[in-house]
């Protein structure tokens, strides 16, 4: 993921401060790569983080979230390395300018570049912040073929109920960014993966490369032809066979309905 992406909003998440936090995820190297283009597309990325703070946009999703009064809204660029001078100037020219609209910006460092693991610990994070307290354990489920996707959870709360939530767009967007960097030229990349949390620490992650999980809907035969489009295979993977691995039936219904 970078920056270069312009018009999405990355990730959306809440700090300590009550502060809705718009993350803008840069994979490339500031030290490495073309830096002037990193800085024209770190440009547009806030003018269009700007916009959507002030035209409603942002104000629209923290409520579908149910944070209904955030502190304020903070940009956030994470990136392997220390950014460019320019691109910090950028940040310091929000502080300066944009208080008073309560926006503020800034910069944290991964340490290294994007990695499968890191986006699983965000899409835990992105889990735990959504389903709030008193749950015991809760899955993460996602099936992504092609151009098709879905996602949910199902949360075990500690009074034994069940509850089932659709995934939101940010976890969405973690799960699309997953697969793009588990891409492995002969296996290709999974199809429909599982998270099993217990706690911020605590998770287990199952991915299928081959096959659905049998609790997951199932996608169309278009879209298994269109998967290997996207991520071909050279271990001799067919549209056919991919689609022969999947459950007729599923045995659970995730979404409860």
């Amino acid at each position: 993921m970078t920056v270069s992406e312009h018009d999405r909003i990355d990730q959306v998440a809440a700090n300590r401060q009550g502060q809705v936090v718009l993350c803008m995820i840069e994979d490339r190297s500031y030290a490495q790569d073309d830096v002037a283009v990193m800085n024209e597309d770190f440009r547009h990325k806030l003018n269009a983080y700007i916009h959507a703070v002030r035209s409603g946009v942002v104000g629209e999703m923290t409520a579908k979230s149910g944070v209904r009064r955030p502190a304020g809204v903070e940009f956030r660029l994470v990136s392997p390395d220390e950014p460019s001078d320019p691109v910090k100037h950028m940040i310091d020219m929000v502080n300066r300018e944009l208080a008073a609209e309560n926006i503020t910006a800034t910069w944290e460092e991964w340490g290294d570049r994007v990695t499968p693991a890191i986006i699983e610990d965000a899409l835990v994070n992105a889990v735990i912040d959504r389903i709030g307290t008193e749950w015991k354990t809760a899955y993460l489920w996602a099936v992504l073929v092609g151009d098709e996707g879905r996602g949910g959870i199902q949360v075990h709360h500690e009074d034994g109920t069940v509850e089932a939530m659709e995934a939101s767009e940010t976890l969405q967007e973690l799960f699309f960014e997953h697969k793009r960097l588990s891409y492995d030229k002969r296996t290709g990349t999974w199809i429909s993966a599982v998270l099993s949390i217990a706690g911020t620490d605590s998770y287990a992650a199952d991915y299928k490369n081959d096959d659905i999980h049998d609790a997951i809907p199932t996608p169309t035969p278009k879209e298994f032809a269109r998967e290997l489009e996207r991520f071909p295979r050279s271990d001799g993977a067919s549209a056919e066979r991919l689609n022969a691995g999947v459950p007729a039936v599923p045995k659970r219904r995730w979404f409860g309905r």
